[in-house]
Parts: C-alpha cells; sequence; structure tokens
C-alpha cells in the first residue's frame, strides 16, 4: 500500500543522502586529483570515472544517485581547477567537450529510436488529441516557470540580503523576464522520459509510458523550434545586453589582475632580484597590458556587487591612446597569424620530404598551436620568445 508519509520520508532521505554522498566522493576526488594533478591522462581517467563512482555509490545505498553527481559535479567545479595544471586543464576541458556533445547527440538517437515503436502503440489515440495535450502540457511548461521565477527570483534574493545584511542591487526585472522566458527544453528531459520502466513490479506494462515519451518530444520540438527562435529578438526588445556586461566584467577582472602582477613586482623578494632587467621588461609588459583594460573598465558598472573594489593604480589613456593601443592589438594578431600559418605550411613541407621526423613536426606543431591560441584571447603576445631576451636587455 502506498503511504504519504513514508514516501515523504524516503524523498527526503534519499534526496539528502544523495547530495551528502555526492560531496562526500567530490572530496575524495579532490584528493585523488591532489596526487595525479602532474600526469593529464589519470587525472582525464580520475575525472571522467567521478560521476559513475558518485551514481553507483548513492543508489547503492537508497539515495538519489542524481543528486550525488550533481553535488559532487558542483564541489569538483569549484575545487579541482584550482590544484590542476593548466595542461590537464585545457585536457580535461576538451574531454568533457567531447562527451558531452556524444552523450547529447545519443540521446537524441534514442529518441529517433523509440519515435517509430511509440507511434505505433499509440495508434488507440487520435493524432489530434496526442497534438492537444502536447501544445497543453508545453503551455504550462512556458507559464510555470515564468510564475515561478518572477516572484521567487525577488523573494529569494531579499531573503538572501536580509541574512548578509547585504545592499546588493537586486537584478532588473527585463534579466529575469528574459530568464523565465528561456526555458528550452532539451536532454534532460528526454533523459527523465525514456528512463521510465517498460513495466511496472507486477510485470504490466507502465501506463501512459509512451505517450509520455511522445508528449515529451514534442515539448521539446515545440520549446527549440518554435520558441528557441524568439530568443535573440526579445532579448533585443528588453534591452538585454548579456555581451556587454560579460564585456565590463572581463575589463574589471583584466585589470585587477594586471595591477596584482604589477604590486607583486614591487614585493622585495621579486624587487630585489639578481636580475633586475628582468623585473624591468615585465614591468613594461604589464603597465602596457593594464593601460589597455583600464581604458575598457573606465566606463561604470551598472550590475557591481559592493563590495567590489574599483579604485585602481592604473589611470585610463586617452581615448586616442586607447584606440592606438586597441589597433596595435589588432595589427599583431593580423601579421602573426600569417606568419605561424607560413610557419606551419614550411614545417609540414619538411616532414614530407623527410628532412624531420614526424614527432618533431608534431612537437613544433604544438608550440604553433599554443601560440595560435593566444592570439585568440584578448591579451595576445607582444613578442615571441626568441624576441624576449632582446627586450629584457633593453628594459
Amino acid at each position: 500500500m502506498f503511504s504519504i508519509s513514508q514516501a515523504a520520508v524516503q524523498f527526503v532521505l534519499g534526496g539528502a543522502g544523495g547530495i551528502a554522498i555526492g560531496i562526500l566522493v567530490g572530496v575524495v576526488v579532490l584528493r585523488v586529483h591532489r596526487l595525479t594533478r602532474v600526469v593529464p591522462a589519470v587525472s582525464n581517467t580520475v575525472s571522467l570515472l567521478t560521476p559513475f563512482a558518485s551514481y553507483l555509490l548513492a543508489e547503492l545505498v537508497g539515495a538519489s544517485g542524481v543528486l550525488a553527481v550533481v553535488a559532487a559535479g558542483m564541489y569538483a567545479a569549484r575545487t579541482v581547477p584550482k590544484v590542476l595544471g593548466p595542461e590537464v586543464r585545457v585536457q580535461i576541458s576538451a574531454t568533457w567537450t567531447l562527451v558531452t556533445f556524444m552523450l547529447e547527440s545519443l540521446v537524441f538517437i534514442l529518441v529517433g529510436l523509440n519515435l517509430p515503436y511509440v507511434l505505433r502503440a499509440l495508434d488507440r489515440l487520435p493524432l489530434g488529441t496526442l497534438l492537444g495535450e502536447a501544445a497543453l502540457v508545453s503551455a504550462c511548461v512556458v507559464l510555470v516557470r515564468i510564475a515561478w521565477v518572477m516572484p521567487s527570483t525577488y523573494v529569494f534574493r531579499g531573503i538572501g540580503r536580509w541574512i548578509r545584511h547585504s545592499h546588493e542591487p537586486l537584478p532588473a526585472w527585463r534579466s529575469i523576464l528574459f530568464v523565465a522566458w528561456a526555458g528550452l527544453r532539451g536532454g534532460d528531459s528526454l533523459v527523465l522520459a525514456l528512463s521510465l520502466p517498460l513495466t511496472t513490479a507486477s510485470g504490466a506494462r507502465f501506463p501512459a509510458r509512451d505517450q509520455i515519451v511522445f508528449i515529451t518530444f514534442c515539448v521539446i520540438f515545440i520549446t527549440l523550434v518554435l520558441q528557441g527562435p524568439t530568443l535573440a529578438p526579445f532579448a533585443r526588445r528588453l534591452g538585454v545586453g548579456a555581451e556587454e556586461e560579460d564585456a565590463a566584467e572581463k575589463a574589471h577582472a583584466r585589470l585587477a589582475a594586471a595591477e596584482a602582477g604589477l604590486r607583486r613586482l614591487e614585493h622585495p623578494e621579486v624587487a630585489n632580484s639578481p636580475y633586475p632587467e628582468v623585473v624591468r621588461y615585465l614591468k613594461k609588459r604589464h603597465r602596457q597590458r593594464a593601460r589597455r583594460w583600464a581604458a575598457r573598465d573606465a566606463k561604470p558598472h551598472e550590475r557591481t556587487p559592493d563590495n567590489v573594489e574599483h579604485d585602481h593604480i592604473t589611470p585610463a589613456p586617452s581615448h586616442e591612446d586607447a584606440a592606438i593601443d586597441e589597433r596595435r592589438a589588432t595589427e599583431y594578431r593580423r601579421v602573426r597569424s600569417e606568419m605561424l600559418d607560413a610557419e606551419q605550411r614550411a614545417v609540414l613541407d619538411l616532414r614530407d620530404k623527410g628532412v624531420i621526423a614526424d614527432g618533431v613536426m608534431r612537437r613544433i606543431q604544438r608550440d604553433f598551436d599554443l601560440e595560435t591560441m593566444l592570439l585568440d584571447t584578448s591579451e595576445p603576445m607582444s613578442e615571441t620568445v626568441s624576441e624576449v631576451p632582446s627586450e629584457i636587455e633593453r628594459a
């Protein structure tokens, strides 16, 4: 017999137990990464096994495996990158990008394979009835999200401000409305629908399973195909500019980082270096970098926490000087990109002619790839590695 109280207790224990197990697995994984951080292949393997470890352990004790994976992932995302080296971080990021793409593609492939069977099983229901149910569920999904996101955002933010005694401004209603509208459905909904069992404990067919899968597929289609194209014009209509806010935050963070580096150069342990020309060279580079970001950070921010320090030691250059710095950086990217393309073709030609070995070519090509990646960032290299010693001597 079904008991509401027993189900409620199991629900709470399963959820809380899943979260606790996920955090525990995250702590263990963090310690493992500290031991394997110098071996990229092992760190990649540990990262891939983390969700399986948290899910299986939670399911073994009767807790929620899904919440365990979410908790472990959130804990690992905040702590693990701090103990990993640059090479390991780049590899793990690339690995998970590929894994995510493959898993999402697999989910939609499974839906495509199941959909013909679902349609044949729904012969007893008229197509108009099914489409009407799908439209009704889609409308409920959209409207319930709007009805929940709009008031709950301000309620919970207000409670947080009261607890922290903070005067952080509340987000603009336009941004909240856009978030409420942008509730597209995708892989998560499909996974939940396909995870329904085929039969019940008594051996009977799970009631309305095929109907649930079909409606879920229609909801995803409606939100992605019909609601998705409205996001860009709706954002323009509301005046929501995420790119501008991201650019302002990026400029502020870059300027703060550059000035932190400059302050570190003033520390006695660094300033009293036996090679003062190196310190002078680094000061020159970082002052140049700080000037560029100070020009971008001169525009006031609309949404900035009260506890962020805005006073900087680097004054913003004039408009003309800032424009010159940006044009120099753009020209450097263009010229150096053409040079790198020619250099890579020359090295490949030497490999093809048998002048150099394939391993030598790959090592040189890796250096070219890393420099090409740096060119795509906001801080391109001002000079090549071979030019650094002469620049240091002049400094």
